[in-house]
């Protein structure tokens, strides 16, 4: 993935790998320290600059 996508952010990729897991909002934002907004936030960024319309779990997990 980090060749094929370069331009996310380190944080972008770890919250990637959360996702790729399957972890929840909730999950993420206990081991992130931050709040499930912000968790969300990510997640829509990610999905922006990949271009994904649709389930961020099931394009990761398409690799």
């Amino acid at each position: 993935m980090p060749a094929k996508f370069p331009f996310l952010t380190t944080q972008e990729k770890k919250f990637c790998v959360y996702y790729k897991l399957n972890l929840s909002s909730k999950e993420i934002s206990l081991l992130e320290g931050v709040t499930e907004g912000t968790v969300r936030v990510y997640k829509t960024r990610i999905k922006n600059k990949m271009g994904i319309d649709n389930d961020l779990f099931t394009f990761l997990n398409s690799f």
